[in-house]
């Protein structure tokens, strides 16, 4: 199936500049028009930092994993092997992982984490915001209880993210505050560096 993604080129580049990339991941609900419609500014964030931003659709509720209990849901690999091959492939990116960072919101903190931490090799920076950054909590009386059967499929392997560099905000009304400040914790006690906002 064809799955859709915003592009978003710094203007006037040079032919032959190969430039970092950001992924950019929606939350749940949302798709690839998220970012686009909702933060304008990417534009403008593209020419000043001179990067490419890439926004996937993840699907409105996909968690952005192989879901074992769905096989049609396959974002992870649509991701590492379909969607990252192609921009690659056809827009002016830096193959090299000093130069390619992943973030999100929501449902994508939670999905860039993951897909860091399960392909360390790939990214050299990744963030969240307020992110679902632990699953369990949700995996019982929820609408993830019809996506994972428990959270043992997809949780993020923080110690992975060593050698990542990470950043993870929350604000302070948000009622994923207390699971991002327990993470934060965590990180602190595995002697993991982050940047921590609140």
């Amino acid at each position: 199936r064809n799955i859709k993604a915003v592009v978003i080129e710094p203007s006037g580049g040079k032919g032959g500049e190969a430039y970092p990339v950001l992924y950019l991941l929606h939350g749940l609900g949302g798709n690839y028009s998220l970012w686009i419609n909702k933060v304008p500014y990417l534009q403008q964030a593209a020419d000043k930092y001179k990067c490419v931003i890439v926004c996937p659709d993840g699907g409105r509720a996909t968690v952005y994993f192989d879901n074992p209990m769905d096989s049609s849901s396959r974002f992870e690999s649509h991701f590492v092997q379909e969607l990252m091959p192609y921009i690659e492939q056809h827009y002016p990116v830096s193959l090299d992982r000093r130069y390619r960072a992943i973030t999100g919101i929501s449902m994508g903190g939670f999905g860039a984490m993951l897909i860091a931490s399960r392909h360390n090799d790939l990214f050299s920076v990744a963030g969240s915001m307020s992110g679902v950054l632990n699953l369990r909590p949700f995996t019982t009386g929820s609408a993830l209880r019809q996506k994972i059967a428990d959270s043992t499929c997809c949780s993020i392997d923080w110690e992975k993210l060593k050698n990542t560099r990470l950043i993870i905000d929350c604000g302070l009304q948000d009622y994923l505050l207390p699971v991002n400040r327990n993470i934060h914790k965590q990180l602190e006690t595995k002697q993991i560096a982050h940047d921590y906002i609140e």
